[in-house]
């Protein structure tokens, strides 16, 4: 199959990190183009995060277009469409449809067009706009949808209908050492307070959704509580105004790394993952997690609530400070137990992008 999936940028983002391992898998078989729409020389290192990752196998194009939104966009991206002539159209981002709307409405007939929906519905994907999407594309054909999740299927069935539409669970590739995991295991160990001391991960770019503030927090009240423990958080934007808050407001054992690309050799060197978002689609970094073989904790947001099943982590019952400081106690008091039951669904895990691409290529063809 001669297909094109289009993301805004390669970006440290969770969906961004997933059209790139998706891509990949999909490459060894098909012909697969990945486009990005926005200018990739602006920003350029932030832009290009995960570009270096693709396969060799993957052909990357840019658009090039401005930040903000013009409605000549929509002219210009059904010219590029049209002349390409995939055989599917892949998008991801819940504004995309703004940009893909009049190739869609004009191809969407003779060439499939899916869009993963990348985060809770409620969150971006019940607008107006998307209900006129819903009306003049999804109800004649020309548009479908994957959730990535249960949680997230079942909120698109209600919102949604009779969309064509399907669940497929977001995958992730292997998850393995790199050169550096001599170098972070030493890098970790200078950051221990001593050789008992427990090491927390997170990994997420300082952004409101991902509720870092009550992350830091707990964390504080964790140490108060006199808990061995360091919290090692991995992301960008940490220089931005919210970012230099939540660093004012961190504790002794809270150390900000900055952005990494070889997120296996710290997941492999942590005792346990954490996420403390308000809302998500399926995250990324808990599948790199479940890969991993590390327990995680996480507030009880879609997603997380599909694959922390109990044995290979702990949701807190709520996103109050007392809620998910009573979660990672609970973790720290029995992590060997969770460690065990970790590593034993690692081998076994339905979340590899292997098995999540083979469920895209039978989508794209019905």
């Amino acid at each position: 199959m001669k297909i094109l999936q289009i993301i805004f940028s390669l970006s440290s983002g969770g969906a961004e990190r997933f059209v790139v391992d998706l891509s990949n898998e999909l490459s060894k078989n098909n012909d697969v183009t990945l486009l990005t729409l926005k200018d990739d020389t602006v920003d350029a290192e932030s832009r290009n995060f995960y570009k270096f990752d693709l396969s060799p196998r993957v052909k990357y194009m840019n658009l090039g277009l401005a930040d903000g939104f013009h409605p000549l966009y929509l002219r210009q991206l059904y010219k590029l469409i049209k002349d390409f002539n995939p055989d599917v159209v892949h998008f991801h981002g819940c504004n995309m449809i703004k940009y893909v709307y009049y190739a869609c409405l004009r191809l969407g007939g003779g060439i499939p067009f899916v869009q993963t929906i990348h985060n809770d519905l409620y969150y971006g994907y019940t607008t107006n706009f998307y209900k006129l999407a819903y009306h003049t594309l999804a109800l004649h054909g020309k548009l479908r949808w994957a959730a990535l999740s249960m949680t997230n299927y079942n909120q698109l069935k209600k919102e949604y209908p009779n969309a064509k539409s399907c669940c497929i669970f977001n995958g992730r590739a292997p998850m393995t050492q790199t050169v550096k995991f001599a170098d972070v295991k030493k890098e970790i160990s200078a950051l221990k307070d001593n050789a008992d001391t427990k090491v927390i991960l997170h990994v997420a770019r300082c952004s409101p959704p991902k509720n870092q503030k009550l992350l830091i927090s707990s964390f504080n009240a964790l140490r108060r509580q006199g808990r061995n423990a360091i919290l090692l958080i991995i992301g960008a934007h940490f220089d931005t105004d919210e970012g230099k808050q939540l660093i004012a407001m961190a504790g002794e054992g809270i150390h900000f790394l900055g952005t990494r690309t070889n997120i296996a050799d710290y997941m492999l060197n942590s005792d346990f993952f954490v996420l403390s978002s308000s809302y998500e689609g399926m995250p990324i970094t808990l599948l790199e997690a479940m890969l991993s073989g590390t327990p995680m904790v996480s507030t009880p947001v879609t997603g997380a609530v599909d694959v922390i099943n109990g044995k290979n982590g702990i949701l807190s019952k709520d996103f109050t400070e007392a809620s998910y400081v009573a979660a990672l106690n609970k973790m720290l008091d029995n992590l060997d137990q969770y460690k065990a039951e970790a590593m034993k669904e690692k081998d076994n895990s339905p979340y590899t992008i292997k098995h999540c691409a083979e469920q895209y290529i039978d989508f794209y063809k019905e």
